[in-house]
């Protein structure tokens, strides 16, 4: 039976020693096994169900099987807080008789009867063997095969533990600051918060302020209109509602200095002064507000401590990106939206501009443009200016600026050489334009000088208004159509041909195609 032998045990050692053998002889399989596995132990991780009994609960112990003289110890595995004393063994190194309460001869557990998923009688306490260590699993399998050495009969002892606890943080009262009450939440003795005197003393008596209004649906609050004052020095915030004649509502405070939640924001986060700009939602006491307005002294804030929406060096790069795609179209864009021909645009002229070209500006970004471009603060750009900085690629020329505003008159020289640089390239390109539209032409009378009538006809489709113009989609959907030549048109010719032949006379981004001139081109 397992690693000892039938000589090992006691009374058969008495009985052959009785018989006259050597007791050398008869000693002669402990001390060959001694040799062998000294300090070689097996480790099994076993659990006791008791709870059918009263109180009673499943613990774990770890079985210790020693090879030298196959002997066992079990040593109970506590849990961290189980509230029980650590009582050092089950079981002392001893023996184990399989069969303790029936006189007779006695049996002892070995090695082999040690199974993955059995039970072993430890005094009356049925342990169920679960698993082993990777030497016990290696030498069970070594020794006796796959009874137990494969692993197949591991029982996980892993308890699903539970998430712990959360402390929640209560809803705040309503009494003293938030951060006050959460003193007594977070220790048994509150101590103040630590305010920060370095912030305070930096922007002590500096105040952000903008102009507000309701974001609401009710007729009555529409026309409402609040101070919202931005408090640099603490991060508080008051909202103040200035008193309007025969309006019917009295003025007053609407909401205390203090410290607003973003609702928009993540959890428990505060408003910041990054957050407030023109054109910004901010929401006080389940009331929207829009920032409309902003003075003078918030504005040049903005812009000198580089706020996102006031950063005009950061505004400008992205317009130039922008049109830099579309450099040809921007002067004449801006002249035809200035109606007045006086060089400059207003804001909602501005705006107009940016819309056409599918470019959305916040309205504290165009008002840090419209301040940069604007020399007399008369509320207008000029448009030179700006087109100089958003499509050269020198922005020095109208980089200098005092107290945020353009320095006209700086150099004057350079401007001028540029000037001239992209006339002469301007008539370059037109020049290469002509040259290419006369080829296009050349090759199109020759190939529709037999389709005359099937032209007019498709002529007489797109032409839908009877005045000889069509719209941009019309024109290019006509020359697609072309018999011969519409399927060799390529894309540049195409582009070629809708800049070349839309009428100049109707200064619209529609871009009315003159139908008459071409048909003249090719027919006449």
């Amino acid at each position: 039976r397992g690693v000892s032998s039938v000589k090992t045990d006691d009374l058969m050692h008495w009985t052959e020693a009785m018989l006259g053998r050597p007791t050398h002889l008869v000693n002669e399989d402990k001390l060959a096994q001694f040799l062998q596995y000294d300090r070689k132990v097996l480790r099994f991780y076993c659990l006791w169900d008791d709870t059918p009994a009263l109180y009673g609960e499943q613990r774990k112990f770890v079985l210790h099987y020693y090879l030298a003289d196959d002997t066992i110890e079990v040593v109970e595995s506590y849990k961290t807080n189980s509230g029980r004393d650590p009582f050092p063994k089950l079981l002392n190194r001893q023996k184990l008789p399989m069969t303790w309460d029936k006189p007779g001869r006695k049996e002892f557990v070995t090695a082999a009867d040690l199974l993955l998923g059995h039970t072993v009688n430890v005094y009356g306490r049925d342990l169920l063997v679960c698993d082993a260590d990777d030497f016990t699993l290696a030498f069970m399998q070594n020794s006796f095969g796959m009874m137990s050495g494969d692993g197949s009969g591991k029982i996980s002892l892993d308890e699903e533990r539970p998430d712990p606890p959360v402390m929640e943080i209560p809803p705040y009262t309503g009494f003293g600051s938030e951060e006050d009450s959460l003193g007594s939440f977070y220790s048994l003795v509150p101590k103040p918060p630590k305010a920060n005197w370095a912030k305070y003393f930096e922007n002590d008596k500096k105040i952000l302020r903008f102009v507000a209004q309701m974001d609401t649906t009710a007729p009555e609050d529409r026309e409402r209109l609040f101070i919202v004052s931005y408090y640099l020095s603490d991060d508080t915030i008051s909202v103040y509602e200035p008193p309007a004649r025969n309006s019917g509502i009295m003025g007053g405070k609407f909401m205390e200095r203090c410290r607003a939640k973003n609702p928009g924001a993540a959890e428990g986060e505060l408003y910041k002064a990054k957050d407030c700009s023109v054109g910004a939602a901010l929401e006080f006491r389940k009331h929207k507000f829009i920032l409309i307005e902003a003075d003078e002294y918030t504005l040049n804030y903005m812009e000198n401590k580089k706020f996102p929406a006031s950063d005009v060096t950061y505004i400008v790069e992205k317009i130039k990106d922008k049109f830099r795609e579309q450099s040809a179209m921007i002067r004449k864009t801006f002249r035809s939206i200035d109606k007045d021909h006086s060089g400059s645009l207003d804001m909602a002229e501005f705006k107009l501009v940016l819309k056409k070209f599918n470019f959305d500006l916040t309205d504290q970004e165009v008002i840090s443009v419209m301040r940069k471009f604007d020399p007399d603060n008369d509320g207008s750009v000029r448009y030179d200016e700006f087109c100089q900085s958003v499509i050269e690629d020198d922005y020095t020329a109208v980089e200098e600026r005092g107290g945020g505003q353009v320095l006209h008159g700086k150099h004057n020289h350079k401007i001028q050489e540029e000037k001239q640089a992209e006339a002469q390239k301007q008539a370059q390109d037109d020049e290469e334009k002509q040259v290419r539209l006369s080829g296009v032409l050349d090759s199109w009378r020759a190939e529709l000088g037999s389709c005359r009538e099937e032209v007019a006809l498709l002529f007489q489709e797109a032409d839908s208004t009877g005045d000889g113009h069509c719209d941009e989609e019309a024109f290019g959907k006509l020359l697609r159509q072309l018999p011969v030549v519409g399927d060799q048109l390529t894309n540049e010719d195409l582009d070629l041909m809708l800049e070349c032949f839309y009428n100049p006379d109707v200064q619209d981004m529609r871009r009315p195609m003159s139908l008459v001139v071409l048909d003249e081109a090719l027919f006449s």
